[in-house]
């Protein structure tokens, strides 16, 4: 089974809106209830998204849900097969975060068996504010993106449910920053499954090899050393003449 890793988190979120405006710049959105394939979703890296309630949803339910959009996927995307997986998980109390995080790691490993080995990272949080899931999403797009990579809106898409999937788990769609949350990322601790920016961005470019990245490199300086000999050279010869 997995030995998940658990990576505490600030306890302040960004707002949800400002998130998903921030990763529309940098990849499109596909949602499965518009069940229509188009060029915006043949897409060479897919990134799945899923919110998961562990008071309301057994462990079992959310497995079924992100294997069944999985499968999907695959009718749908030709490179579903590499795409990284992550939910956005809200707890109703931290106090029990030792038995919400059996459950978590009996998810990841339950999921692991059926799709194989894969980046598959939970975002935990104890109030609809959290972002944990999302917020590393679109750093891992912006660390792309700083990164020059070429095309980046073009191949990279993330794929949901539906739209209210992405919009989180407050009912009144007013998904505002917040203060004083509990939240954390697990993830297994194998180096496919490692949510660090760099293993996302390694897995990344292991996967997309059309992708390189666009170094603009700076032309050579012109040297001075032969402007100084000159110079020099001038002074020597005005103070031999000047001595004569």
């Amino acid at each position: 089974s997995i030995q998940m890793i658990v990576e505490l988190l600030p306890t302040y979120s960004a707002e949800r809106y400002y998130l998903l405006s921030e990763i529309e710049e940098l990849a499109n959105f596909w949602f499965l209830e518009d069940q229509e394939e188009t060029d915006q979703n043949r897409s060479d890296f897919c990134i799945l998204y899923f919110l998961w309630n562990l008071d309301t949803e057994e462990n079992e339910v959310i497995i079924r849900k992100v294997l069944d959009i999985y499968e999907s996927c695959s009718r749908y995307l030709n490179y579903s097969n590499l795409a990284p997986i992550f939910l956005e998980t809200i707890i109703a109390d931290k106090d029990r975060w030792p038995d919400y995080k059996l459950r978590v790691n009996f998810v990841l490993d339950g999921i692991q068996k059926k799709i194989g080995s894969r980046p598959i990272i939970v975002g935990i949080a104890n109030a609809a504010a959290g972002t944990a899931a999302l917020a590393h999403i679109q750093e891992f797009l912006v660390g792309l993106s700083t990164e020059q990579v070429g095309g980046l809106k073009q191949s990279i898409l993330i794929v949901s449910s539906t739209k209210d999937e992405v919009l989180g788990h407050d009912p009144g769609r007013e998904p505002d920053a917040g203060m004083g949350l509990f939240q954390a990322l697990c993830y297994g601790e194998e180096p496919q499954q490692l949510a660090s920016m760099v293993a996302l961005k390694e897995y990344f470019y292991q996967h997309v090899h059309k992708f390189t990245l666009r170094v603009e490199i700076e032309p050579p300086r012109p040297s001075l050393l032969p402007f100084y000999f000159t110079l020099l050279l001038i002074l020597i010869i005005i103070l031999v003449v000047g001595y004569a």
